[in-house]
């Protein structure tokens, strides 16, 4: 994982916390991840743990992928939520 990946992990994070009205403190304690490793993502860390990031995905509903290479800040009308919801109807459509 490079800088550029970090910087898009810290804007993805921010994102998810924004929409979905977290702090990192409740993130924290749901996903007993270190407060100070949230906080080093937020300020641009790369990971040494990938445990933690699956750990993000899963919670937020989302892929490692999304989380590390996507600028989800780009898709523009469409929270968190609502993302989760198109991909979800774009993958039945897809299995029919």
């Amino acid at each position: 994982m490079n800088q550029q990946n970090s910087k898009i992990l810290s804007q993805n994070l921010q994102k998810y916390l924004q929409d979905q009205d977290l702090n990192l403190s409740q993130v924290s304690n749901k996903l007993k991840i270190n407060k100070s490793t949230l906080h080093g993502y937020l300020n641009g860390a790369v990971p040494k743990h990938i445990i933690s990031l699956k750990k993000l995905a899963d919670y937020f509903g989302t892929t490692l992928d999304q989380l590390i290479f996507e600028d989800i800040s780009t898709i523009k009308n469409l929270n968190s939520k609502e993302l989760i919801k198109f991909e979800i109807i774009i993958k039945s459509s897809e299995e029919k």
